[in-house]
């Protein structure tokens, strides 16, 4: 029972992540910049302009999630195992969904697949990074 919150965390990180990205794809002026690109295909480098973008939604959401997290319940273990729980969700979400293959054919599969596997590691990525960054606070102090 003491990690059923991070299994909550998890469930709501998927939803805030579809959310974000519904969002995304109707207000992001990368998208407008991709259709007026002339002579766009599936091999055009402008992929990985969206695959940086739509990275750093994953990174920031997973940030903003694992920091509040820590801060709206402290008394609940904040460790690997808890990590692995809030990422739980985005990982069968991912596996499960129609249509979505790791493919690395084109340059925009490849963007695409390289976003979908950030977004597998993301809360476990932001984890450490917190982890190593409040290590080296407390060796600065």
């Amino acid at each position: 029972m003491k990690y059923l919150p991070s299994l909550i965390f998890g469930i709501l990180f998927l939803f805030i992540l579809v959310l974000a990205f519904s969002i995304s794809a109707e207000y992001s002026p990368i998208l407008g910049y991709l259709t007026s690109t002339p002579d766009l295909n599936s091999n055009s480098s402008e992929y990985w302009l969206l695959g940086l973008h739509d990275s750093m939604i994953v990174l920031l959401i997973s940030f903003a999630l694992v920091v509040a997290y820590k801060l709206l319940l402290p008394k609940f273990p904040c460790n690997l195992f808890a990590a692995v729980l809030i990422q739980l969700p985005i990982i069968i979400y991912t596996l499960v969904s129609p249509g979505k293959v790791l493919d690395f054919s084109s340059t925009y599969h490849s963007a695409t697949t390289t976003v979908e596997l950030i977004s597998f590691v993301s809360i476990g990525f932001v984890f450490f990074a917190l982890i190593a960054y409040n290590k080296k606070i407390n060796k600065d102090t």
